[in-house]
C-alpha cells in the first residue's frame, strides 16, 4: 500500500515552527468527502476529488504508456515516436483526434501537446522537447499521489466561506481571490526563488501603501545590489536609492558617490529606494502581519510575468496589476474610487491606507489543482515539499 508523508506548513529553513505529518489517502480508496469536520470549504476541493477518481479509474485500466526520449518533435515532422505520443495524450484527455498518419506530427497533435504543456506549467509552444517528454512520462500512479497530497493540503486548511480569501499558490505562481465560493479575481504572480522561498502562512491583509519606499533588506543589499554599484558607480543615483551611514536610528544620509564600495565598510550602509517608476515594489504594496517580513507588491519589471517559471523573487509576491488589486480591496470604501487611486499614485507621494475590514490571505503550496476551465493542473515540486509523492 502506497502512503506518502505530508509535511505541512514548511519551506526549507523559512518554515514556520509548527509542523504536521499525516498519512495520505490510499490510492485504491478515495479520500472520504462525507465527514463533515474534515470536508473543506475550499471550492477547489470537490473538482480535484473528482479528478482523483478519474485518474484512479485510468490507473485501474493500465494508465498510459511512455514516449521514447530523443530529439525534439514538432509540427510537420515524421517520426516513429509520434504514435506513442498520440496514445499518451489521448489517454490523459489532451488529444481526441487519432490522425490519418500515425507517424505525422500534424496540427491536431500540436494542439494536444500545447494543451498538455499548459496543464503542466511548461512553455506552450507545441514542441516536444526533453521537459515535455519528461512530464509525459510521469506515471498515472505518480500523478495520483500528487493529487492525493494536494487534497490533504486542502483538507488541512480552514477557509471561512463568509469572508473573501486571497489565496496565493506558490507552486503555481498565481493568485486567486475566492469570494462566495468562486474565483472573483485571478492573477499570475512572481514568487520566491528556490534559495529564497516564499513561506507558507496564514494572515490578514490589513493595510496597503501607494508609492511605497523600499527599505532594502540587508541580504539583498549585500548580495544583489553591492555588485551592481561596484560595476556602475551611478547605479544608486540612477535608480533613486538613498544611502544611509548605518542601520541605526541616528544614521545620516550620505552621497553614494563618496563611498568606496570596494571597502570592508561597504556592507554597513543602509539603502532605501524612493517611490517612482524605478522602485522595485511598483506603485503599491500590501501588508499583512507575519514573521518573515514578506508582502505582496507591484514591480518595475512587468516583462518577467511573460515567463512560464516565475520563481524569481527573494520571498515576496509580485503582482502584475497592483492597482487593480488595490481597487478590489478598497471597493467598499467610497473614498477610494479607481480614479482617486490613480490620482494618488500619479502624485508620487507615499500614502498608507488601513483597510476597514482586513482580508484573509493564505500563502499555500499546491502542485495539483483543477482550473476554472476544468483542466487538471500539475506543477513541478519546486521547493521539494512533495516528499515521496
Amino acid at each position: 500500500m502506497v502512503r506518502v508523508l505530508v509535511v505541512l506548513l514548511s519551506i526549507l529553513s523559512f518554515a514556520p515552527a509548527a509542523l504536521a505529518e499525516r498519512d495520505m489517502p490510499r490510492i485504491d480508496a478515495a479520500p472520504n468527502p462525507t465527514v463533515t469536520d474534515e470536508t473543506p470549504n475550499d471550492p477547489g476541493y470537490a473538482p480535484l476529488l473528482q479528478a482523483f477518481d478519474r485518474y484512479r479509474a485510468l490507473a485501474a485500466t493500465g494508465g498510459w504508456g511512455t514516449v521514447p526520449t530523443g530529439p525534439k518533435l514538432e509540427f510537420g515532422m515524421r517520426d516513429s515516436r509520434v504514435a506513442a505520443m498520440r496514445a499518451r495524450l489521448a489517454a490523459s484527455g489532451d488529444l481526441s483526434e487519432t490522425g490519418a498518419d500515425p507517424d505525422l506530427f500534424d496540427a491536431a497533435l500540436a494542439q494536444g501537446v500545447m494543451r498538455f504543456q499548459e496543464r503542466h506549467g511548461l512553455e506552450a509552444d507545441g514542441v516536444t522537447g526533453f521537459k515535455t517528454i519528461d512530464a509525459l512520462n510521469v506515471s498515472v500512479e505518480q500523478r495520483l499521489k500528487t493529487i492525493a497530497l494536494n487534497l490533504e493540503r486542502m483538507r488541512a486548511l480552514r477557509i471561512d466561506p463568509a469572508r473573501p480569501l486571497v489565496l496565493v499558490n506558490i507552486a503555481g505562481a498565481e493568485l486567486d481571490v475566492i469570494e462566495n465560493g468562486v474565483v472573483a479575481l485571478h492573477s499570475p504572480t512572481i514568487v520566491g526563488r528556490i534559495d529564497r522561498p516564499t513561506p507558507l502562512l496564514e494572515s490578514e491583509i490589513d493595510r496597503l501603501e501607494f508609492n511605497p519606499y523600499w527599505n532594502v533588506p540587508v541580504r539583498i543589499a549585500q548580495v544583489d545590489l553591492l555588485p551592481k554599484v561596484r560595476k556602475n558607480k551611478s547605479y544608486y543615483n540612477d535608480l533613486n536609492f538613498r544611502v544611509y551611514s548605518s542601520y541605526g536610528e541616528t544614521a545620516r544620509e550620505i552621497d553614494p558617490g563618496a563611498v568606496n564600495w570596494y571597502s570592508a565598510e561597504a556592507k554597513k550602509y543602509r539603502l532605501r529606494q524612493d517611490p517612482g517608476p524605478e522602485n522595485a515594489l511598483g506603485p503599491a504594496k500590501f501588508l499583512f502581519p507575519n514573521a518573515y517580513s514578506v508582502y505582496l507588491h507591484g514591480t518595475s519589471h512587468p516583462e518577467l510575468f511573460a515567463k512560464t517559471a516565475r520563481y524569481l523573487s527573494s520571498g515576496c509576491i509580485r503582482l502584475p496589476d497592483p492597482l487593480g488589486f488595490a481597487a478590489y480591496l478598497l471597493r467598499d470604501d467610497p473614498a477610494w474610487s479607481r480614479a482617486e487611486i490613480d490620482r494618488v499614485v500619479a502624485a508620487g507621494r507615499n500614502k498608507g491606507v488601513r483597510l476597514a475590514r482586513p482580508v484573509p490571505v493564505m500563502l499555500a503550496y499546491r502542485t495539483s489543482w483543477v482550473d476554472a476551465g476544468g483542466a487538471v493542473q500539475f506543477r513541478d515540486d519546486v521547493y521539494g515539499l512533495d516528499r515521496g509523492a
